[in-house]
């Protein structure tokens, strides 16, 4: 996690916006940015997988932290977790 700091500005930048909050099915979103970057991280802390529209900061194509891209159409994704995981999205913000 220190080096996904060190590498992604947006990670450790004042002001984060919360984009999912839902307790009742253990899923919590948000948004940070910095500069010209955008990083999304979603976090599933049920015990179930989760199958969620992710909303992102703008349309385009968005690696994920742990390997892999993907295209955002429309400024939203669907994303499967499964219970305990977490997706951390980078992309560019226009």
């Amino acid at each position: 996690m220190l080096r996904l700091r060190r590498n992604h500005l947006a990670l450790v930048q004042d002001g984060l916006e919360v984009i999912i909050n839902d307790p009742a099915r253990g899923i919590v979103a948000y948004h940070r940015v910095a500069g010209d970057q955008g990083v999304v991280t979603a976090v599933n802390v049920s015990g179930t997988r989760l199958q969620l529209q992710l909303p992102l900061p703008s349309a385009g194509r968005y690696r994920t932290l742990g390997g892999g891209d993907l295209q955002a159409g429309k400024g939203m994704t669907e994303v499967t977790l499964e219970a305990g995981e977490a997706v951390v999205l980078v992309g560019a913000v226009r």
